[in-house]
């Protein structure tokens, strides 16, 4: 009783709150415009705001980074409003339940979460001048504050969107078909997120869309997106000699009617993971072991009416030595699937469902089959009040099974 009284509590002060904010995001304020402007539902972006995006956080068409919303200080400075550069982004889960499937008496134990804060990040986004964007996403953990995200690009170089560079802490995956950052179910695709190069053993294993300090080249120019680029592994301090190597192809389908915005992308990475050995009596280095692996991804999304949003995307991956074993090489190859269905009911309702799929005959540790149901109210643009469900299809004996209502907000 005592919980649910708490849960209420909570529930209640939240929608308060919410309905009381004015608080918009960056963009909103700098340009005087609503968050669907760019938003079908936050965070996943609409049509006009993919061509926000590659065009440097400016609007299309225009190379405004100068101007808009800009003080101007001399002839060689002009600066930025802070709150146009400054957001903050808050997620809160007031309640989990959580089946983790294990009998514990000879009965199914359930374990109940009660006021999650899931994550508080400070979001500094915008042009420092024309044609030059800066983007930062800073997490503030209890013990540690990091930049999950560090970014600054340079765009229509030389007058043409044909080339443009962006260098940092950066994703792969940004332009591709299926989002990395639609976050419709707060779910990450775990195919994206968890299946690593040298099954996360190596020094230097990285995912298929974490962040990486990297530099890409991209150009577009109406319905063409294509970027290649060479990133460090995982870390700033690369711990082998060795790149990863990835390109990506985008092409718009419809640009305008019922179904503007729908694409095909194909992506692939290149790279090696490594691991140092040491001697296991004199604990002094003994050598390195080696995993050069490959991912390859087409993938497609169909919108129609700015309402129904379908993403879709296929994986095949292989690494010449999964586990970076000192005995042979363990040769995996898997495949995969991600998507995710959302809907737009009305301004405040969205609908999403999500499944993600991935098996290897190698390597069955990574084997599941996930399936993410969400339902959001929001308040107000910015804010979205959300039931979401993660059912485990695919483990035989520990099922985990989540039930939670989130709450988040960009401010």
């Amino acid at each position: 009783m005592k919980r649910l009284i708490s849960l209420a509590f909570v529930v209640l002060v939240s929608f308060y709150a919410v309905k009381e904010s004015d608080a918009t995001s960056q963009w909103a304020r700098k340009y005087g415009v609503s968050c669907q402007t760019c938003h079908t539902a936050y965070p996943r972006l609409n049509y006009f705001g993919d061509k926000f995006a590659l065009n440097g956080l400016q609007m299309p068409g225009t190379d405004d980074g100068d101007d808009v919303a800009k003080q101007i200080i001399g002839n060689n400075l002009n600066l930025n409003e802070l709150t146009d550069i400054f957001g903050i982004r808050v997620s809160v889960t007031p309640i989990a339940v959580e089946g983790n499937g294990l009998e514990e008496n000879g009965k199914t134990k359930t374990s109940v979460d009660i006021g999650n804060p899931n994550a508080v990040s400070l979001y500094t986004a915008g042009t420092i001048f024309k044609n030059t964007s800066v983007q930062i996403e800073t997490e503030v953990d209890e013990d540690e504050i990091s930049n999950e995200f560090f970014q600054v690009a340079f765009h229509n170089l030389f007058g043409t969107s044909l080339l443009n560079v962006r260098v940092g802490k950066m994703s792969t995956w940004q332009w591709n078909a299926l989002s990395k950052f639609s976050e419709l179910t707060n779910a990450e695709h775990e195919i994206l997120s968890d299946v690593q190069s040298a099954n996360g053993t190596g020094d230097d294993s990285v995912s298929m869309t974490g962040p990486v300090p990297a530099i890409g080249l991209y150009g577009w120019k109406g319905p063409f997106v294509l970027e290649v680029g060479v990133s460090n592994g995982a870390e700033i301090k690369d711990p082998n000699d060795k790149k990863n190597f990835w390109g990506m192809a985008k092409y718009y389908v419809v640009e305008e009617g019922d179904f503007a915005g729908s694409a095909v992308s194909l992506w692939g990475l290149i790279g090696t993971d490594t691991k140092q050995l040491t001697d296991e009596v004199t604990g002094a280095p003994s050598g390195e072991t080696e995993d050069d692996f490959w991912r390859l991804s087409p993938a497609v999304n169909i919108r129609y009416l700015e309402k129904w949003d379908l993403q879709f995307a296929y994986f095949f991956g292989h690494d010449d030595d999964f586990d970076l074993s000192t005995m042979s090489l363990e040769d995996t190859d898997f495949q995969g699937i991600a998507s995710i269905l959302g809907y737009t009911i009305n301004e405040h309702w969205y609908c999403a469902f999500q499944a993600d799929w991935v098996h290897s005959s190698d390597a069955s540790d990574i084997d599941h089959l996930v399936l993410s149901p969400a339902i959001w109210y929001f308040p107000r643009d910015n804010m979205r009040i959300g039931l979401i469900g993660h059912i485990d299809a695919e483990s035989e004996e520990v099922k985990k099974h989540v039930v939670s209502l989130n709450i988040d907000s960009m401010f």
